[in-house]
């Protein structure tokens, strides 16, 4: 019966396989256990009930989108979006984080409806790639500061606003420099499960030098205790730019990746469609929904979901089998609530480099009217401890480029043809509407060879041609 549910068959897998594939993806996206709560601690949320809201949400959302959707995708809170939420929003603006709380909710509503509209591959259309990709690489650098903080490897400094940590002189900067260095050399080597061995190596250090073990393993989880009603009385006109990076974020991350791994998959059709993909968008909204009462930010399709595939996951049963085992992990916040700052701090400076590869190369920095956007998408968000910073500030560049080119007169139906542009091009680093989808294919293979050292040799370099948003099946 299975077989023939998910068609595993039909896909030329295994039952087996699909099981196996599961528990690859899994422990290679089970990080986000650990770090989200770490992250949204830093807001004031409990530890103990984010990891149980990160556990439930993620097992949700994957549910649905490998019964319903039949992908072999897992989905959890976003890596950048929990930071724009604790650290931007809550800790550096101000705002309660039940009223951020209801932003998500909105742009998680607004996701779902726009998912049954079929009416995601006009916004994708709507934002120029450099912006998407921008967003993606800005992202990552400001995890990897925000990393390198926390581990002790920078520090502020009145004069020059932060120089280098006492990197010899205290033994938690050591750590963090240590475990990252063996997280790469295991990745290296294609050990898929070098982030979890990391962090471990560095929480029983920490435990046993501190003598701060767990009080206990497992524990039954008080859901109830967990929701969180988000604040909508407070809600103010002026607040739809604070929720909008939320809802842009979710569909360029969303709709790049899941045709990457789509890709790896076999499961991509004509025109840029991957089968049963409204339902990665529909699963991440009841997710990220769900998220909003129970106190986590929004869920995207992981990345790391491109080990299973790699392992041989063709089907939702691949799905199914993780959100199994995230359901299983709510029982394990004790654990995940003691595990300290220093032993995640070298996950996010890890997760900022795999995010960078994912958009720099697919931006043309030899036209002015591309690079000038996308550097400015991506320097602020750092700068500014900021992600929505960067985006507005990348829209607002490439809007008023996009003036200064005169396009909008050659293309004005009173006006005269006066040829083409002389900042498009189309070269192979994607031009003015470089390739993001393309990009997202390489930059999932790219993932893939970090875990498995016989990485796949078919990532496409067809960056020629302009976009073209996958369409939502």
């Amino acid at each position: 019966r299975l077989d023939a549910f998910f068609q595993v068959s039909a896909r030329g897998s295994s039952v087996a396989t699909e099981v196996k594939a599961g528990l690859v993806t899994f422990l290679t996206m089970s990080y986000i256990l650990l770090v989200n709560p770490q992250i949204l601690a830093l807001a004031g949320l409990d530890k103990s009930r984010a990891a149980t809201a990160t556990a439930v949400t993620a097992s949700v959302a994957t549910l649905i989108a490998g019964l319903c959707g039949n992908v072999p995708f897992g989905l959890s809170s976003g890596m950048g979006i929990n930071t724009m939420f604790a650290l931007t929003h809550v800790k550096i603006d101000g705002f309660a984080p039940e009223l951020v709380l209801s932003w998500c909710f909105i742009a998680a509503a607004c996701l779902f409806v726009l998912a049954l509209c079929r009416a995601l591959k006009y916004v994708m259309a709507a934002v120029p790639s450099e912006i998407k990709q921008g967003t993606v690489v800005g992202m990552g650098l400001l995890l990897a500061f925000i990393g390198m903080k926390d581990g002790g490897i920078v520090k502020a400094n009145a004069d020059t606003i932060v120089e280098m940590g006492p990197l010899f002189s205290n033994w938690h900067v050591m750590l963090v420099v240590g475990e990252l260095l063996l997280i790469g050399a295991l990745m290296m080597h294609g050990v898929k499960t070098a982030i979890l061995a990391g962090i471990a190596l560095g929480t029983l250090t920490c435990w046993g030098v501190e003598h701060s073990w767990p009080g206990a393993i497992a524990v039954l989880p008080e859901f109830l205790s967990c929701f969180k009603m988000p604040d909508f009385h407070e809600l103010k006109l002026q607040h739809v730019a604070n929720m909008l990076p939320y809802l842009l974020v979710m569909v360029f991350d969303i709709g790049g990746i899941v045709f990457g791994l789509g890709k790896i998959a076999g499961l991509v059709r004509g025109e840029n469609t991957v089968k049963g993909s409204i339902w990665c968008y529909i699963g991440a909204a009841a997710g990220s929904i769900l998220g909003a009462f129970m106190g986590t930010s929004p869920l995207i399709v992981a990345a790391e979901s491109a080990a299973g595939i790699k392992a041989g996951g063709r089907t939702g049963l691949t799905a199914v089998v993780v959100s199994l085992l995230f359901a299983a992990s709510v029982f394990l916040s004790p654990v995940i609530v003691a595990i300290p700052l220093y032993a995640t701090a070298p996950v996010l400076i890890l997760v900022g480099t795999l995010m960078m590869s994912e958009g720099i190369e697919g931006i043309d920095w030899h036209s002015i009217r591309v690079a000038l956007p996308a550097f400015l998408t991506i320097a602020v968000q750092p700068f500014t401890f900021s992600i929505s910073n960067g985006i507005y500030f990348g829209v607002l560049f490439s809007f008023g480029l996009w003036l200064a080119s005169g396009e909008w007169a050659r293309k004005c139906p009173f006006g005269q043809e006066q040829g083409p542009d002389p900042e498009e091009t189309t070269s192979e680093s994607g031009g003015a509407n470089g390739g993001s989808v393309t990009s997202s294919v390489d930059t999932i293979e790219r993932l893939v060879s970090y875990h498995h050292s016989d990485a796949a040799s078919g990532a496409t370099t067809d960056q020629q041609h302009s976009y073209e948003p996958p369409s939502v099946v």
